[in-house]
């Protein structure tokens, strides 16, 4: 879309300004001094806007800026666009390629970089619709396209736990054949897939994430940063889009730390939750009291190794 020469475009002065520190972290809103309805409603008046409303509301309700649909509780609040999100992010040819999977009709992949303690999401594969194997050729031709050098720094799957039962599916003089999984199908292809082991917990994956949004290196710097270009579904699920399951109760209403499966970005959000706790961010979150907190895993050049970065260096 282009603007004609012969049109311009007049924009109402913000009611509140955003307040950012020196590392662009969110600080609070306050009162603008030029907003147009100041001298009609004063300071107080823009202020009592502000109760009961979230980061997002603010943004869209007074400060007419475009922000994303939301219906239901977001499974994370912590992701801000203006800290994670990154114009453009450059794969480091020396690391091997990560790859979050949760399969299915609306299945998806993320391919990701993981680095010190450090996460890049680099691009996002949404199957519409195509069968495992039609997936699996998609992920190849961009794997080959844009990170050739995963074939020499190697290539790390996790996937839910799904992704490896077996259907029964009727053959022959009817006989019972066990058909492939989905990870046996990726596999075939060259792209070796497991779960992050153990039981599935819903839970320590939201916190497992939640405790990565958060987290911070010791510049500063967030520890996840996505692509802006490549990554728009992931923005969409972190950015409150994908939410999770809520029942009425007598009290009330009680949200479950389960992803709402009927949310279009349910998939999209849990391939990137099994990549994160399949390289190590659950670890520590769930331990013995007094028990020293583990360093989320690191890996090398090596597909199939890892080591705790605390040993790393030695």
């Amino acid at each position: 879309m282009q603007c004609p020469d012969d049109w311009a475009f007049f924009e109402q002065p913000a009611a509140v300004i955003e307040i950012r520190d020196d590392a662009n972290r969110f600080v609070e809103f306050q009162v603008n001094p030029e907003a147009e309805n100041l001298p009609h409603i004063g300071e107080k008046g823009v202020r009592q806007e502000l109760s009961g409303r979230t980061y997002n509301d603010v943004r869209r309700d007074l400060m007419n800026k475009v922000v994303p649909m939301r219906k239901g509780f977001p499974r994370y609040t912590q992701f801000l666009r203006g800290v994670h999100v990154v114009d453009r992010i450059d794969a480091f040819d020396h690391l091997p390629m990560i790859a979050g999977y949760d399969p299915g009709v609306h299945g998806c992949i993320h391919l990701l970089q993981q680095w010190e303690d450090r996460w890049q999401a680099l691009y996002t594969i949404q199957s519409n619709g195509l069968g495992v194997s039609n997936l699996a050729d998609k992920v190849l031709a961009i794997l080959n396209s844009r990170f050739s050098f995963w074939k020499e720094t190697g290539f790390v799957g996790w996937g839910d736990p799904y992704g490896q039962t077996r259907f029964g599916a009727q053959g022959g003089e009817g006989m019972v054949r066990q058909e492939d999984t989905a990870f046996d199908i990726m596999g075939a292809k060259g792209l070796k897939f497991r779960t992050p082991g153990g039981k599935d917990d819903p839970s320590l994956r939201r916190e497992a994430t939640i405790s990565l949004l958060k987290g911070r290196t010791d510049t500063g710097a967030p520890r996840l940063i996505v692509d802006k270009q490549n990554c728009g579904p992931l923005i969409m699920a972190l950015d409150g889009g994908c939410t999770m399951k809520s029942q009425k109760t007598p009290d009330g209403m009680r949200v479950e730390e389960v992803v709402d499966k009927k949310n279009s970005l349910a998939d999209v959000m849990e391939a990137a939750e099994y990549a994160f706790l399949g390289g190590g961010e659950g670890e520590g979150i769930v331990r013995p009291k007094n028990q020293t907190k583990p360093k989320p895993k690191s890996y090398t050049g090596n597909s199939t190794v890892w080591r705790s970065r605390s040993k790393r260096r030695a």
